[in-house]
């Protein structure tokens, strides 16, 4: 059964960019409290409808340039990792890395991405592996990340690692368990 699926305004709020992201102590008031590091997750089922989700972005942030990708499918964690950040490259309209390491690409996104992009979602983060997730995290200066996965595989993945579960903000749904 289709439940649609509200997106706390809250937590797009808390994850959002602000001008303090880039320049903390030149606004009028210092940026004491950093915006979330983290990144916001649903936990959804593939029926549910997620439309709710632009109406609270525009909301939280007229006119943001939202991108839209989704994790990609098979192969080994570090192939995953690797095609997934090429798929980021293609979004900042750069070429994709061929045969590069994921370590030579990640830090380049946050240069390309960040002034590009307001939010990105992220369909099928449940197929991210670790690396990807570090890569996606504000501390790296990554634009705001809304992960939405249909399987707990997601959860499994950041509770294997605790800078990965430190930070990260979940959508309530009145929708029950994803699984």
């Amino acid at each position: 059964m289709q439940k649609t699926i509200h997106f706390d305004r809250t937590v797009l709020r808390w994850i959002a960019k602000s001008a303090s992201d880039t320049h903390p102590t030149t606004l009028p008031e210092a940026n004491t409290l950093p915006a979330g590091q983290g990144y916001a997750v649903a936990m959804v089922r593939p029926e549910d409808d997620l439309s709710d989700l632009d109406a609270a972005i525009r909301e939280v942030m007229p006119g943001a340039r939202v991108a839209r990708v989704a994790a990609p499918e098979g192969g080994g964690e570090d192939e995953r990792a690797l095609r997934f950040l090429n798929r980021l490259l293609e979004i900042a309209g750069e070429p994709a890395a061929a045969g590069a390491e994921a370590g030579r690409v990640e830090p380049l996104l946050s240069q390309l991405l960040y002034p590009r992009v307001d939010f990105l979602v992220v369909d099928h983060a449940e197929r991210l592996p670790a690396a990807s997730l570090h890569a996606l995290r504000r501390y790296h200066s990554m634009p705001p990340s809304i992960l939405i996965s249909y399987d707990t595989d997601l959860l499994a993945t950041l509770s294997r690692d605790l800078l990965l579960m430190r930070n990260v903000y979940f959508f309530q749904s009145e929708a029950g368990p994803a699984y």
